[in-house]
């Protein structure tokens, strides 16, 4: 009876741990919810961590280069400091983001 007892609450622990446990996983980025939100509000760090590359009349394009290879590039009405577009600049399989995966 108590070599049962052990056993369940082991395997308990065991099943407990593995449905608590945070798993990494990489997801492309998706910034569609900025668009139509101010530049300066909405991304972390501001125009601090951004570089203008591109300039027209009415947009600015600014880019942010990260050590990983990330290149990411924010559209910008000038009038307003709203984002219009977003895009990757750089190759396939950068500017990957970490979430949770769900415990199903």
């Amino acid at each position: 009876m108590f070599r049962h007892f052990i056993f369940g609450s082991g395997l308990c622990l065991i099943l407990i741990s593995c449905a608590s446990a945070q798993y990494d996983v990489t997801q492309p980025p998706d910034y569609d919810n900025l668009v139509g939100k101010n530049f300066s509000e909405s991304i972390f760090k501001g125009r601090q961590v951004y570089k203008k590359v591109r300039e027209t009349d009415t947009l600015e394009e600014l880019e942010n280069r990260r050590s990983d290879g990330c290149i990411l590039v924010f559209g910008v009405r000038k009038i307003d400091d709203v984002i219009e577009y977003w895009r990757v600049d750089s190759g396939a399989g950068t500017c990957l983001t970490r979430g949770k995966a769900l415990n199903r």
